[in-house]
């Protein structure tokens, strides 16, 4: 997979999943999750949005980055 580590190894282990970069597949980043686990991708992409249209587990919430003042 190229990712330095092999996600069948760890399956099943993690209630968090957290993909900063977005390069960690959708179906790889589920194998690590625990039932009812969350996959938090900070990456969109029009894919991502589209699978969060149709029924299933996975939703897509957007947001704006938060501007800081002094």
């Amino acid at each position: 997979m190229g990712f330095g580590f092999d996600p069948a190894a760890l399956a099943g282990r993690f209630d968090l999943v957290f993909d900063t970069p977005g390069l960690l597949p959708f179906a790889a980043a589920r194998m690590l999750l625990k039932p009812r686990g969350t996959i938090i991708d900070i990456v969109p992409t029009p894919a991502k949005m589209i699978r969060s249209a149709l029924p299933g587990p996975f939703r897509a919430m957007m947001g704006r980055p938060a501007t800081w003042r002094r």
